[in-house]
């Protein structure tokens, strides 16, 4: 059989998400009894998991939203703000003509 020509290699981002997951079935073990860790053991694999996995911090939205009802829009300004989704829509409704 010849030599496999192209090397599959990871990257550092699969390797990193190969060890959270790791970490992440030891501390479920854990949770669920099957496994025994010291207080340290968790607490440094808590530790690294803060430092491979997003916070999933609360975000606060600060702007502005506002709603205008589609029956209170004009016809350009109906159009206009359906624009963005005008490559979604099919053939008849791409015409630009409204009923």
């Amino acid at each position: 059989m010849p030599a496999r020509v192209r090397r599959i290699r990871q990257d550092e981002n699969t390797r990193k998400k190969i060890q959270a997951t790791q970490l992440i079935k030891r501390l479920t073990a854990h949770v669920m009894g099957e496994v025994d860790m010291k207080a340290t053991q968790v607490n440094a694999a808590l530790g690294l998991l803060r430092k491979t996995l997003p916070d999933l911090a609360a975000v606060e939205y600060s702007g502005e939203v506002t709603h205008k009802d589609a029956r209170e829009m004009t016809k350009d300004e109906l159009l206009e703000a359906l624009r963005p989704y005008s490559g979604a829509v099919g053939e008849a409704g791409s015409s630009g003509k409204l009923n």
